[in-house]
């Protein structure tokens, strides 16, 4: 049986389509989870990357940390945020634009 050169050639691109199907991971699977590590070695992880994108309670609930020392892009700052770890809660930081008072929200 001889094949003609357009089959070939979508059996060939549907062959490859699916061997990267296959290769490829969920981004919640590949997202490394706070309740792994204990809480120092939360904070080594992420002092280590900079900023890291992990999951906090399951594979749909993930936060964006940030080292102490790495800066925050525009306008936002670090803001404490108390994750769960191994060895209970561990305050680790986020970036967010800074919240302003209650009066100035009106003028």
């Amino acid at each position: 049986m001889k094949l003609t050169r357009p089959i070939t050639s979508s059996i060939a691109i549907l062959a490859v389509t699916l061997g990267f199907a296959a290769l490829s991971g969920s981004a919640a699977d590949a997202r490394p989870n706070t309740q792994d590590f204990t809480c120092e070695g939360v904070r080594a992880f992420i002092d280590q990357k900079g900023t890291v994108v992990m999951n906090t309670k399951n594979s749909n609930v993930y936060r964006k940390f940030y080292s102490p020392d790495y800066q925050c892009p525009f306008s936002n700052v670090h803001t404490r945020y108390d994750a769960p770890t191994k060895s209970g809660m561990c305050t680790l930081y986020i970036c967010r634009e800074p919240r302003r008072p209650m009066f100035d929200r009106f003028n």
